[in-house]
């Protein structure tokens, strides 16, 4: 079971899953550190020229991890200090990661730069979610619980807007 919360400008500040908290330090749109409160450890991230450059765990700078990004913003490799691979990853054009060796299970941003969440598996886009690899976003409302399309038919928001996404196909 996962939570999130969301502060007043839409960014989300906390993220609960199994009983582990994480909580999200903003800076001009970008998470630039997240901390989880239970043991007090910090990752940080480093942006440059309005991109995700690198992040680190350790606290004297020797766990970097960098980002080498493909023309969409996708972290397609991951490397240490030293250049050694991380992380190799390949995505379709709608986000479906297709292939990950090794995969980084640290590295929580992947398509486009965006974060998707273990949990559900959905990226998040700031105003909505998607959905891959059926590539359908769905259009939920932070804290404000369903929306009045979803609502007028009695469904459940997120079950009903997962199911009626797997019932389209993706775009050709």
């Amino acid at each position: 079971m996962a939570t999130y919360t969301y502060g007043p400008d839409g960014e989300r500040a906390r993220k609960d899953v199994n009983g582990v908290a994480t909580e999200y330090i903003y800076f001009q749109g970008n998470a630039i550190a997240k901390k989880n409160p239970n043991t007090g450890a910090w990752t940080d991230y480093i942006f440059g020229y309005g991109k995700r450059l690198a992040k680190d765990t350790s606290t004297n700078g020797s766990g970097a991890q960098y980002y080498q990004d493909d023309q969409l913003g996708s972290a397609r490799v991951m490397t240490d200090s030293a250049g050694t691979v991380i992380s190799n990853c390949t995505f379709n054009p709608f986000g479906e990661q297709v292939a990950c060796s090794p995969d980084n299970p640290s590295n929580h941003y992947r398509f486009t730069g965006k974060e998707r969440d273990g949990e559900s598996g959905l990226d998040d886009f700031g105003a909505r979610r998607v959905a891959h690899p059926i590539f359908c976003f769905l259009f939920l409302p932070r804290n404000k619980g369903c929306p009045t399309p979803l609502r007028s038919k009695g469904w459940a928001c997120h079950q009903q807007a997962i199911r009626l996404c797997t019932s389209r196909r993706p775009p050709p």
